[in-house]
């Protein structure tokens, strides 16, 4: 059986499958609950390789995410090497 047909019978049967982070559907596609979590669950950056981290992660779903760039416009700027973290 070819991986296509595996993927058709896992929507017909549950109306979503979950690939690469997310979970897609009849509704479309929307992140994993599982990594929304991980990233809520992050815990507070102590330095700027850990804020790096942070954003890499946080940033591969922006585009769910409304107004992503103005949230996270302040922890850019710690980002700078004029600043102090």
């Amino acid at each position: 059986m070819a991986w296509w047909s595996t993927i058709k019978i896992a929507v017909l049967e549950k109306n979503k499958i979950a690939y690469l982070g997310h979970v897609i559907s009849i509704q479309g596609v929307q992140p994993d609950k599982d990594k929304i979590s991980a990233i809520q669950q992050w815990p507070t950056p102590t330095t700027a390789k850990e804020l790096r981290g942070f954003l890499r992660l946080s940033g591969y779903y922006k585009r769910f995410i409304w107004n992503y760039g103005k949230i996270i416009a302040p922890l850019t700027k710690l980002l700078k090497k004029e600043k102090a973290f």
